[in-house]
């Protein structure tokens, strides 16, 4: 359980290091590229990264897989996950959340959406303790409220959808 715990906060920084530095030697960062592409530049930009926070203890192997995995994904939905956000931010626009913010809520809403591995309730909780350990103080709370509405959505959709599958071969039954 470290392990992914580990690899979220991994990811997290890398994902906000990305942000903030922006570019490497000129390229743009490859949100929605193909998959060999967004591969060779998450290789450069890794190497760049580990040097930069080599003081710190390598990541483990499985770790670092899981990180990269959540990262890949992260970067591949990013337009999708930016419009998802936003729209349980209510009054804010995606351009006024704080990077680390922003960034934390994009990590777990590819989680929760897109990599189902993860109980809902256990990817809330970590992202909880990421805004505890980088963020401001009163930033928990909104990613709480944020990620709790989305979950609660997306179970209220799956319930619908199920309830439809069910009326609809039930009238089938008939």
């Amino acid at each position: 359980m470290r392990q992914k715990s580990n690899a979220r906060i991994y990811a997290f920084q890398f994902l906000y290091h990305l942000q903030c530095d922006g570019l490497i030697e000129g390229q743009e960062i490859p949100f929605n590229a193909t998959p060999d592409k967004r591969k060779a530049y998450l290789e450069e930009y890794l190497s760049y990264f580990n040097t930069a926070i080599e003081d710190e203890e390598a990541p483990s192997e499985k770790c670092l897989r899981l990180a990269l995995e959540l990262i890949d994904g992260v970067l591949a939905q990013h337009a999708v996950l930016e419009k998802m956000v936003e729209k349980y931010t209510g009054k804010w626009s995606i351009d006024k959340i704080n990077k680390i913010d922003l960034t934390i809520l994009l990590l777990a809403t590819y989680e929760l959406n897109f990599y189902k591995e993860t109980p809902a309730k256990v990817v809330i909780d970590e992202a909880i303790k990421l805004a505890k350990s980088f963020s401001e103080k009163s930033s928990y709370s909104f990613i709480n409220g944020v990620l709790d509405s989305m979950s609660k959505a997306s179970q209220a959709s799956l319930k619908e959808a199920n309830g439809n599958h069910s009326e609809s071969s039930s009238d089938t039954n008939s």
